[in-house]
């Protein structure tokens, strides 16, 4: 590619083998992995403009936590249920979301499970 051409934005990304890439596959069918067209011009907004969009998006979270409760505490149950029996909680995360998880699980011998052993 030369330094004046612009990237095929429709391309789909591929491996060496110029196989379909299948992280990119799996990526495009997630949601939270899709871009955000509403903050596609971010770079051109004001301040007051960027923190109004940041709040509008994060005002949303709550409404789509809401949407899934019913799986969230499924999900609770489960692993509390497999705490007791001596099983582990295990933090997956790349980037900010590892990030977080590395964070939340130092939390969890302090308030919640009283086995630093797991």
């Amino acid at each position: 590619m030369s330094v004046d051409s612009q990237p095929n934005e429709n391309a789909k990304p591929t491996n060496s083998s110029s196989q379909p890439n299948p992280r990119y596959e799996l990526s495009s069918t997630l949601e939270t992995e899709k871009p955000n067209t509403a903050t596609h011009e971010i770079d051109l907004m004001s301040p007051l403009e960027i923190v109004t969009l940041m709040n509008e998006e994060d005002a949303k979270v709550a409404g789509a936590v809401k949407q899934e409760l019913l799986q969230i505490s499924k999900a609770v149950e489960e692993i509390a249920a497999r705490l007791r029996r001596g099983g582990r909680l295990i933090y997956m995360g790349a980037g900010t979301s590892g990030r977080l998880g590395v964070l939340d699980a130092a939390e969890c011998p302090l308030h919640l499970i009283r086995l630093p052993d797991r």
